[in-house]
């Protein structure tokens, strides 16, 4: 009898995310349409997933759409992008809104919000290697298959208790995404900048190891990095019965995007509010904006200004229902 994994290998399905766009997933029709059976197909899906070559979204799909780990960053920054171009004014999975959210959120959240601290999440840096082509040796040397579109090799590390990952390019650029959504770095005292560029200190000798750069003559200091993109947000505790209601708004100002979700953190469960932000600055000149009083406190005047211009819009459209 044919193995059927065996069939359907990390190249077909590699070969099918290709051909569809990474970021649209694998789903089991994509198996069956190639006289793959249905149980056949589940199965493989499902070993995929266990094996960690597939992962799924929180948000459940029918079908059940799988995604390749070894590009798992940039899938979730394309879609992130497409979810954010998609919105225009403010969009919402619920309207007219459950009377239990519409009052959690006109009584308690937005209330609260003045006085949550500020934190940031999603971080997503990047650099240009000090000598390509000692680095092109060591990119040769990593024992990871480059990815078909790009020829990135990517490679995750737990740091501190995050997942970081990241992506070395062939032509001597390097991507590091952190995803540190479920404990985000909060950056409204000097023990929290000390706390961040201990992080971000951690992460650069991650890859001084990776790259055997004790000389330091590949990886350049911290100060050379660009800061792509991050999360600002506020954390509000809510029950945890929010979370069943799949609240999710996002709206768009300009070139901004801003969102508010409920959030489960393992013991409890969050409205976060958040905005995103691209900054595409020095890491050093972003560490000295974040910290700076005057400039985190017109990050955090202009998101309440928002969440309150989103609460009137929200309150005309359940009174127009």
């Amino acid at each position: 009898m044919t193995n059927v994994y065996t069939r359907v290998t990390k190249k077909l399905l590699r070969d099918i995310a290709a051909k569809k766009g990474a970021a649209r997933g694998i789903t089991i029709t994509d198996l069956t349409i190639l006289n793959i059976t249905k149980k056949h197909a589940q199965n493989a899906l499902r070993k995929a997933k266990h094996s960690g070559f597939l992962y799924t979204r929180r948000e459940r799909t029918k079908p059940q759409t799988y995604y390749l780990s070894e590009i798992q960053a940039d899938i979730e920054q394309e879609l992130a992008k497409r979810e954010y171009n998609r919105v225009s004014g403010v969009a919402s999975n619920l309207y007219p809104l459950d009377a239990l959210i519409d009052q959690s959120l006109q009584s308690y959240v937005l209330p609260l919000l003045p006085s949550a601290p500020i934190h940031i999440h999603r971080l997503e840096l990047a650099f240009d290697v000090n000598d390509p082509s000692l680095y092109a040796g060591y990119y040769s040397s990593l024992n990871t298959p480059p990815l078909p579109s790009n020829g990135g090799k990517t490679r995750d590390c737990r740091i501190s208790g995050y997942m970081v990952r990241f992506t070395f390019y062939p032509h001597g650029k390097i991507m590091v995404f952190a995803q540190t959504s479920n404990k985000p770095h909060r950056i409204m005292t000097d023990d929290d900048r000390s706390q961040l560029n201990s992080f971000l200190g951690q992460i650069r000798q991650e890859l001084i190891a990776i790259l055997n750069d004790p000389s330091e003559r590949i990886v350049p200091p911290l100060n050379n990095w660009l800061w792509l993109s991050m999360d600002i947000n506020k954390d509000i505790p809510v029950s945890h019965d929010m979370h069943v209601s799949g609240l999710r708004i996002q709206w768009k100002h300009i070139d901004r995007i801003f969102r508010i979700y409920i959030k489960s953190l393992g013991n409890e469960t969050v409205c976060r509010v958040e905005e995103a932000r691209s900054p595409k600055l020095p890491v050093t000149e972003v560490i000295e904006g974040l910290f700076t009083v005057s400039k985190v406190q017109n990050r955090v005047d202009q998101l309440e200004q928002k969440v309150s211009q989103l609460q009137l819009e929200l309150q005309n459209r359940v009174m127009a229902n």
